[in-house]
């Protein structure tokens, strides 16, 4: 119990000056739901407050409140926030009810705006982590699927997302809303059986040696899932590849692709390797999964050795679904031949998918893909 009390008290939210109803009994997560923007557009319903921030801390500094909403574009004037007389770089909305519009966007919790380091507009979403995952499971499985893969995908997001938020605790935000976190939709993307889901997990996350780790999890692993340390630096025995015999029925277990070689070199000098042509393509190296490992990439004057991983990126992990692929040279182009979508760590979702209608528990599912992790609830 000890270890769970140090593992959730990050993500109690700071503001407790700002509104005890809503900061200080609910466990909330910061989602970046806009940045770089010129303005922002919002309007809410009914009784609110505006707080100055400083930091990541309230200042106790009452800007503005009302009892019948506001609609305001919020802008930059003169490096400031465009709200009183009062000059601020980031202030904090707070609803009575709980719910705003953000560019006629719904979503619950809080709202935060505040000046990036180039002096544009960030808006971060202080949310509680039951709403923000109901507004990220619409965009990661179908809501259509069995109901204990929908909850074995709750509870992988739930502990995805407490993970980031205890890393990121010094930063301005825990998770983006987007691919590189996990796409979050706010409550547009609410449905009855994802919100069931999360209501029958409420609380559950996984624990390997009573510490909360990142669950990945990816579309289609294709027979094998991938060892987490062959792309990031994090060796734990749940994140250790498995065979997945549960797939198989997948839509995206194969997928083929051409690209031409002059868009490869586009994209490669792009990125910065300044090639001047590209003739051949070979792999070089795959590891235990049978993922590519190391290509070779052949000009008339050079050969560049380059990581499959970063490959796939530079090429968009859209296009190269995945890194268990064999390819085909020709005059001009190249044939990619592949199996799976997805990074290959962790959970496989169509594995899950397929387990669930075979008659597997959630429990049995998050076992399988995580091994040696445990289940376990969190406490508000």
């Amino acid at each position: 119990m000890k270890n769970i009390i140090k593992i959730l008290f990050f993500c109690f939210l700071i503001l407790s000056g700002a509104s005890s109803s809503f900061a200080d009994k609910e466990n909330i997560i910061r989602v970046l739901v806009l940045d770089d923007a010129q303005e922002a557009d919002i309007f809410l319903r009914g009784s609110y407050e505006i707080r100055s921030l400083v930091g990541n801390k309230s200042s106790g500094t009452v800007l503005g409140k009302g009892r019948k909403g506001i609609h305001k574009r919020f802008e930059l004037e003169g490096g400031f926030l465009n709200i009183t007389s009062a000059k601020t770089d980031a202030l904090i909305i707070i609803p009575r009810k709980g719910l705003f519009y953000l560019n006629n966007r719904p979503l619950k919790g809080s709202v935060v705006i505040k000046r990036n380091k180039f002096s544009k507009l960030s808006v971060i979403n202080y949310i509680n982590i039951e709403d923000y995952i109901k507004g990220v499971l619409f965009h990661e499985v179908s809501h259509r699927w069995p109901i204990e893969s929908l909850k074995a995908q709750a509870i992988a997001t739930r502990t995805y997302a407490l993970y980031h938020a205890q890393m990121n605790k010094d930063k301005d935000y825990d998770v983006s809303s987007d691919i590189y976190s996990q796409v979050y939709g706010g409550k547009n993307s609410e449905r009855y059986r994802t919100n069931k889901a999360v209501r029958l997990t409420t609380g559950l996350v996984l624990f390997y040696e009573g510490k909360i780790f990142p669950t990945y999890f990816h579309a289609t692993c294709a027979g094998k899932t991938e060892d987490a340390n062959q792309l990031w630096d994090i060796n734990l025995p749940c994140l250790k590849s498995v065979d997945c015999l549960f797939c198989v029925g997948s839509p995206h277990f194969k997928w083929e692709k051409n690209i031409i070689f002059s868009q490869i070199l586009d994209k490669l000098n792009a990125a910065g390797y300044n090639l001047e042509s590209l003739e051949d393509i070979q792999i070089i190296e795959r590891n235990n999964s049978n993922r590519v490992k190391i290509l070779l990439l052949k000009s008339n004057k050079e050969e560049l050795s380059i990581s499959g991983k970063h490959f796939r990126q530079i090429m968009d992990p859209k296009e190269i679904r995945s890194l268990n692929f064999s390819l085909e040279i020709n005059e001009g182009s190249v044939d990619f031949f592949g199996f799976g979508w997805g990074h290959g760590v962790g959970m496989c979702q169509w594995g899950a998918y397929f387990m669930s209608k075979q008659g597997y528990k959630y429990q049995s599912i998050l076992q399988f893909y995580y091994s040696g992790a445990e289940i376990g609830k969190i406490k508000n």
